[in-house]
């Protein structure tokens, strides 16, 4: 049984209507597109921190034992490796010709307060990293 030929037409002309439309998803919320960037450079950060962590043979943290800052202050002391701690630096202060470097971050799962001194050269190669039109500079 052949169909009428209004709605075989009707048909055709809604098939060619329909081609090359495609659907249109409403816009985005401002607050969606800043979460899905900062998603994807967080996903990014954690990669190049794990690579920087590896290639310098560097403490990561992964000890679920770490309970205490005097936990993290004696790794460092008996071992001749650096510490890697993914956070933010808060602070920065001149104190005795050093800087003293304030980090919130993360090891072990655990969030802590990070004071580390550094000296002036490695102070000048970490103050030109950062773009000081943002308040929290993230890293490893």
């Amino acid at each position: 049984m052949a169909l009428p030929p209004k709605i075989m037409k009707f048909l055709i002309s809604l098939v060619f209507l329909s081609c090359g439309q495609e659907k249109e998803e409403p816009p985005k919320e401002k607050w969606e597109v800043r979460y899905d960037k900062q998603k994807q450079l967080d996903t990014l950060n954690k990669n190049e921190a794990a690579n920087l962590s590896a290639k310098l043979n560097a403490i990561s943290g992964k000890d679920n034992s770490l309970k205490f800052t005097y936990q993290v202050q004696k790794i460092v002391k008996d071992s001749s490796q650096p510490i890697s701690i993914i956070g933010n630096i808060t602070d920065m202060v001149q104190k005795d010709g050093n800087y003293l470097l304030k980090i919130y971050g993360t090891i072990s799962k655990k969030d802590c307060l990070f004071e580390i001194s550094v000296s002036p050269e490695i102070f000048q190669k970490i103050f030109n990293q950062l773009d000081l039109k943002y308040a929290l500079h993230e890293g490893c």
